[in-house]
């Protein structure tokens, strides 16, 4: 069991995108947006090369906006997700001392 955690730890961050959250989202955002941004550019100017500057400038400004709000988003449903287990924690606390207590008086002998 160590020697699996000492290999994924091993494997470099870079390598191991498929399994890093929001990275797909973020990266296929920052591609959309670099071709739409150097296209624009590209229609307006007509010059090549500083289209392609303000392509990857498009990349790096989309793939980094489109990462936080995913980030943002995801801590947000942690966050709703650990406030709803802690309600049906208690929830379920309380149902459960109702029920001894109906058990218990049910139990008890009646003084008729």
């Amino acid at each position: 069991m160590e020697e699996e955690e000492l290999e994924k730890r091993k494997k470099k961050w870079y390598l191991d995108v498929e399994n890093t959250p929001c990275a797909r989202d973020a990266l296929v955002h920052g591609i959309a947006g670099s071709l739409v941004i150097g296209a624009l550019y590209f229609m307006k100017s007509n010059v090549v090369r500083r289209s392609c500057d303000f392509a990857v400038g498009g990349f790096a400004l989309t793939s980094l906006i489109s990462w936080e709000l995913c980030r943002v988003n995801r801590a947000k449903e942690r966050a709703e997700i650990k406030s709803t287990v802690t309600i049906l924690n208690k929830v379920t606390e309380m149902r459960r001392k109702e029920l001894e207590e109906k058990k218990r008086t049910s139990d008890a002998p009646s003084n008729s």
